[in-house]
């Protein structure tokens, strides 16, 4: 009598079972990897486009659907589809794990690493602490509002009191961050205690414009880049994405907004003036610079860019700032703003295709030295104080800034666009494992450091 498990049928079940075996690590591979891209910041538009190709080089096609709040992920096509759904929260860009990630990408795709051995990549990086601590994030947000009050025209005083006030805002989100109740409520409140600061330090008579030094104190948290990105992806056809990032955008104006007037009627009653005694001082020589030199450095630890790649980012910073400075000189100061943004870049792509790093490094500091943001927060506080007139007048202003840096970005895409990492590198193929990618353990999990560029990665 024949052994049943002989059978051509038996015979042909087991590898049907570790092709399926291997199709479902490759797709919770992507699910994955979806997840973390979005938890760390990645517009829709290039999250979609990396996450399809990877797909479609990994043999595991899908369709995605990407919003700040949802992810959509679909498998197959007709009866048989499969469909996941990721509801995460809005996050912070990550510049860090954005790298990580992109070299997990970058490693899977190409065959250096298994589906399964992605996925413990993934966890690791997950679980591994940012690059920077506690003390050198507060000491960024003090930088950033420094560097802000300088290059608004503000006095050495002014400058002093903003990176003061600053810090006092990194204390205040450093505390957000641990309660999940309090970080509801971060924007109103840090707007609410630096209004209040600012007014305090002008009645101890500091030669200050207190207007300046409240506004400077908020930069970090103006939503200037989230209105950027929005109109980027509006103008590329995401437009769920792009709406409900542009209302998240207004929600946060409208939240520091009602912050500073809050702070406003409580400093009405002591009649304090506009400015304390001696404001306005001459600014010192060489001040500008400076703070155009350290404004980039500031931002990418802040956004958590690698130390080694504060190096690229500086520079394209500065020829960003210096493009819109030219610009504005023959198209005016808002279109002026689409010069910087293309010079940005044109650099972080020609950059992503010679190192390999993702555009996103250099794109995410050099447009947030452009954004309108305390063009659109000055909208708000404008309505709030019934001046309709001047608050739908800026408003307007911070649409056309935040147009102008998003076609900037489109046409450098364009012009130069970053290398694809989603291509098989010279002389070689990329192929689905023939093995169980399931029975492999992971090596070395967080990538391998300093390797040389290659043919590499995706929209990231």
């Amino acid at each position: 009598m024949k052994n049943p498990s002989a059978s051509p049928t038996a015979a042909t079940s087991v590898p049907a079972a570790r092709r399926n075996s291997a199709r479902r690590v490759r797709e919770r591979f992507l699910v994955a990897l979806a997840r973390a891209l979005h938890r760390r910041g990645v517009p829709a538009p290039r999250l979609e486009a990396a996450l399809t190709t990877a797909g479609a080089t990994l043999r595991s096609p899908l369709q995605i659907l990407a919003t700040p709040t949802a992810l959509q992920l679909a498998f197959e096509t007709g009866a048989g589809q499969r469909v996941v759904l990721v509801r995460q929260d809005p996050a912070e860009v990550d510049l860090d794990a954005i790298t990580a990630l992109d070299e997990v990408l970058d490693d899977v795709v190409h065959g250096d690493r298994s589906a399964a051995e992605g996925i413990a990549a993934l966890e690791a990086i997950e679980r591994r602490p940012p690059p920077y601590g506690p003390a050198a994030t507060i000491a960024a947000f003090a930088a950033t509002s420094g560097t802000a009050a300088q290059l608004f025209g503000g006095a050495p005083a002014d400058v002093g009191a903003a990176a003061l006030l600053g810090g006092l805002v990194g204390v205040l989100a450093r505390v957000a961050s641990r309660r999940e109740g309090v970080a509801r409520l971060f924007e109103p409140v840090a707007a609410l205690a630096a209004t209040l600061a600012a007014g305090l330090l002008v009645a101890l008579e500091l030669p200050i414009s207190r207007d300046l030094v409240a506004l400077t104190s908020l930069v970090v948290l103006l939503p200037g880049f989230t209105v950027t990105v929005a109109m980027t992806e509006l103008a590329e056809g995401h437009l769920s994405a792009g709406t409900s990032r542009l209302f998240g955008a207004g929600i946060t104006f409208l939240s520091l907004g009602l912050g500073v007037a809050l702070a406003q009627a409580l400093l009405g009653p002591l009649s304090l003036p506009a400015a304390g005694k001696g404001a306005g001082a001459p600014p010192v020589a060489g001040a500008d610079l400076a703070a155009l030199l350290l404004a980039p450095v500031a931002f990418g630890v802040l956004f958590r860019a690698r130390p080694r790649h504060l190096g690229w980012i500086v520079p394209v910073s500065v020829l960003g700032v210096l493009g819109a400075r030219g610009g504005a000189l023959g198209l005016g100061p808002e279109l002026g703003s689409f010069t910087g943004a293309l010079v940005v870049g044109l650099a972080g792509n020609a950059l992503a295709r010679t190192t390999g790093i993702p555009t996103m490094v250099c794109h995410v500091p050099g447009i947030l030295l452009l954004v309108p943001g305390s063009v659109g927060f000055r909208s708000f506080v404008a309505f709030l104080a019934d001046d309709a007139l001047s608050g739908t007048e800026t408003a307007f202003r911070t649409a056309l800034v935040a147009g102008a840096l998003a076609a900037g970005l489109l046409v450098a895409t364009v012009v130069l666009p970053p290398t694809s990492r989603l291509r098989p590198r010279r002389g070689r193929e990329v192929a689905a494992p023939a093995h169980d990618p399931a029975s492999i353990p992971p090596r070395n999990p967080l990538g391998t450091p300093g390797r040389p560029p290659r043919d590499s990665l995706s929209p990231l």
